[in-house]
């Protein structure tokens, strides 16, 4: 999958060491060239993996597999911030925030940190609920844990999507940092969400 993000991401500008695309979902469409730099086998492979995606997610947090919808799929090659001052994929956000369709998360890495690329952690920034440490300081600053998924390829990492899980990546400091992200929504009737492919 790395090799077909590869031939994509040469076609798309990168913007301040992010370059990140949406996959097609048709595989036809993908082969007459409406998008560039994607094919058939890509993206019948893209699909194939987001459904599996879908199943760990179904199976993970214990809903009904044809409940939950694919709302967005997103490739991304993160390398060093060109100005580090800019806002950039390193500052902490939430999903949900993003589109309000996003009920749950799922990040498939495709390279491994240390190894493809260096910084570029994968970090949940969760708030200590026990009274005794919530002020830090005389701002009344909440004190934040940070919890660290090093990227290794072929981790799947999932989560729910609300404000429960606000999250951020490291900056790269060298290197190419892959990824493919799929985000679902659960329950019928959202009109913007995608129809997940079934083989």
């Amino acid at each position: 999958l790395k090799d077909s993000l590869d031939h994509a991401f040469q076609v798309i500008p990168t913007f301040n060491g992010d370059t990140s695309i949406t996959p097609p979902q048709d595989p036809v469409l993908a082969e007459e060239g409406i998008l560039p730099g994607f094919d058939f086998h890509s993206v019948s492979l893209i699909n194939e993996i987001t459904r599996r995606m879908q199943l760990t997610v179904s199976d993970t947090f214990g809903v009904n597999f044809c409940d939950l919808q694919l709302a967005g799929t997103l490739a991304s090659k993160l390398s060093p911030p060109a100005d580090p001052r800019v806002p950039g994929y390193w500052n902490p956000h939430v999903d949900k925030a993003n589109r309000v369709l996003y009920d749950f998360s799922a990040i498939l890495y495709l390279t491994t940190c240390d190894d493809d690329f260096f910084g570029g952690r994968f970090v949940f920034l969760d708030v200590d609920n026990n009274n005794e440490h919530e002020a830090t300081n005389d701002n009344n600053d909440l004190q934040v844990t940070r919890r660290i998924v090093v990227p290794r390829a072929g981790r799947f990492v999932s989560f729910t999507s609300g404000i429960e899980n606000v999250h951020c990546v490291e900056k790269v400091l060298s290197g190419e940092r892959y990824t493919l992200s799929a985000w679902f929504t659960y329950g019928k009737g959202s009109v913007d969400a995608i129809p997940t492919h079934q083989n």
